[in-house]
């Protein structure tokens, strides 16, 4: 309860931060991220307080509307490193399936349709994974060449960013995969 309680209090606070600066598309990305996450969260709570209610089924119906949040992160990365080049139509391209995943599920609670969605979560994450390892060097190249001053820029946090979600990720498909393996889902969040 502790750590859903900070999680909702934390993403709340971050969604009011990122507002003020609503006219940026990544803060507005990032708002609607952090609006996401703490629903999230929010529908997480019936299931804490009843566990009886709490079985595999159940576990994989929250995991699986949870996996929507997967491109919301790469989509950002895609927009900090490059940009102005994400558009619409590429953004509701990457979102669709696990929407339409996370949906099929809901409404069928057909297995395959929740294991498509690890295994695409887990491809879209290793491909971000990938892809932003070439492309920041690319960028910071791309900063000195268009900065005269760049001696203070310096992109590593940004590739710590990219790892620690890589991390995460990791550990939230093990949490998925390992139903009630207690450890891995505090470890997660």
């Amino acid at each position: 309860f502790l750590i859903y309680g900070m999680l909702i209090i934390f993403y709340s606070l971050m969604a009011w931060v990122f507002m003020d600066k609503w006219g940026d598309r990544v803060y507005r990305m990032m708002v609607c991220l952090m609006v996401i996450l703490c629903i999230g969260c929010i529908k997480d709570i019936p299931f804490l307080f009843e566990r009886s209610i709490y079985c595999e089924e159940n576990d994989h119906l929250l995991s699986a509307i949870d996996m929507v949040v997967v491109p919301m992160y790469i989509l950002i990365m895609y927009e900090l490193l490059r940009p102005g080049l994400l558009t619409r139509l590429k953004a509701y391209l990457s979102v669709s399936p696990f929407i339409l995943l996370a949906v099929l599920y809901v409404l069928t609670r057909v297995d395959l349709f929740y294991y498509i969605l690890l295994v695409i979560s887990i491809i879209f994450g290793t491909t971000a994974l990938v892809w932003t390892t070439i492309e920041i060097p690319k960028y910071q190249t791309r900063l000195k060449q268009r900065y005269s001053y760049t001696d203070n820029i310096d992109l590593r946090w940004l590739r710590g960013i990219v790892y620690a979600f890589y991390f995460i990720l990791g550990l939230w498909v093990v949490a998925c995969m390992k139903f009630d393996e207690e450890v891995i889902n505090i470890l997660y969040l």
